[in-house]
């Protein structure tokens, strides 16, 4: 039985001279990977432009098919996210987004406020005219908490280390592997109590971000077991140095 869904791109990879095979996070199923026939000459261009990160869709499949790569009978747009694709610092933003999202999550079932989470968290990448310098940094915070493991703010103090591995603040800790520094364990509590619009209302250099943002998938890979390593974060340093 044919379903059709929301669904946001992931990641594609060439399969073949016309197909591609790309993952994407379903509203109905969750993590699915797909197998998409692109074709040749300006198809394959139109269509290509349906494959990049973070790509909102509607997608029609059978989820009954058997194997695991589902063939869609429609893939199509379902929201215009044009500053994401002409903008490089939204590229960028988008493609380290997709690949934590790509190696946080691998459930293949449904998830509707993991899913409304990213949506919007995209439409707000799309629509937002503020800096957008920190905007990565919130956005791993608010995963965090749609995977389990948001950090308890109400355990801060001023000075106050941040224990990566209980998720909470430890006054009196040794600065260790372990733990964030006074100053990131400080950054990282305002990033937790400002709404995701007002994060550019936080003042950090580009070193700042960058220790922060290295402590933060730390702590993704403490608390997920078995997640692989991330790369794109290396060209989003540069772009946002």
């Amino acid at each position: 039985m044919l379903v059709s869904t929301k669904a946001i791109l992931l990641h594609s990879l060439r399969y073949s001279d016309n197909s591609v095979i790309a993952k994407a996070y379903t509203e109905s199923h969750g993590m699915l990977p797909f197998m998409v026939h692109v074709g040749k000459g300006k198809r394959s261009a139109s269509k290509a432009v349906l494959l990049q990160p973070l790509t909102l869709l509607e997608i029609g499949f059978n989820p009954e098919t058997k194997g695991g790569i589902k063939r869609p009978s429609s893939w199509e747009r379902a929201e215009m996210t044009t500053s994401i694709c002409i903008d490089t610092i939204k590229t960028t933003l988008a493609l380290f987004m997709a690949e934590m999202v790509l190696k946080s999550i691998q459930e293949e079932e449904r998830n509707a406020s993991l899913f409304n989470f990213l949506w919007r968290a995209v439409l707000s990448l799309n629509l937002d005219n503020q800096t957008l310098y920190n905007f990565h940094l919130k956005f791993l915070v608010e995963l965090s908490g749609h995977l389990g493991f948001y950090p308890d703010g109400a355990t801060y103090t001023p000075n106050a280390l941040f224990n990566l591995i209980e998720g909470r603040y430890v006054l009196g800790a040794k600065l260790d592997q372990h733990h964030m520094d006074s100053e990131t364990s400080g950054l990282l509590n305002d990033l937790v109590r400002v709404s995701f619009s007002d994060h550019h209302s936080i003042v950090m250099t580009t070193q700042d971000r960058r220790t922060l943002l290295s402590s933060l998938i730390d702590y993704y890979r403490l608390h997920l077991d078995g997640m692989k390593e991330i790369k794109s974060h290396q060209v989003l340093q540069e772009v946002l140095a």
